[in-house]
């Protein structure tokens, strides 16, 4: 898909020198995609002509990863290099989770939610008075022990006298 590829260029050309050149993404666009009719791209010689713009080291940096993009979006059914797509994914994912905190920035709690939090609270209090007393299980252990008798709860393991 040579629109992706080509924004692909020009974001890549404008992030190696530090501004938006457009006659230096163009030219790469020319060297790399050229219009239908004219013949294949040849990376190497493409690559010697971006060296005068770009640097000896970044114009092979640039043109290794660019004809790898091709390659992949070669190989791919829609045209587009799996590695974008990829990209693209992860740049949604993280807009929708910025939208989300911000929704719940902009939205206080349920008046619902400070009665359930407040329950939770006291109950985790009650939990911690019946373990200072003796323990939940301790409790529950005597409770399963006691039986009523005469109107009065009795300890089952004591002998009845």
């Amino acid at each position: 898909n040579r629109a992706v590829l080509t924004q692909w260029i020009e974001q890549k050309v404008s992030s190696i020198l530090g501004f938006d050149d457009e006659i230096v993404s163009s030219t790469a666009i020319n060297l790399f995609l050229p219009s239908d009719g004219e013949e294949a791209p040849d990376p190497k010689r493409a690559q010697l002509d971006l060296a005068g713009f770009l640097g000896d080291e970044e114009s092979g940096k640039f043109a290794k990863e660019l004809w790898t993009l091709m390659l992949e979006a070669q190989a791919n059914s829609s045209g587009i290099p799996q590695t974008l797509l990829e990209q693209k994914k992860k740049e949604l994912a993280e807009i929708a989770a910025k939208q989300q905190q911000q929704q719940r920035q902009h939205y206080p709690p349920a008046p619902m939610d400070e009665y359930v939090q407040e329950a939770a609270r006291r109950a985790e209090r009650a939990r911690r008075a019946m373990e200072e007393q003796g323990g939940i299980n301790n409790n529950i252990n005597n409770g399963n022990n006691q039986k009523r008798s005469g109107g009065r709860w009795r300890d089952r393991r004591q002998p009845v006298g």
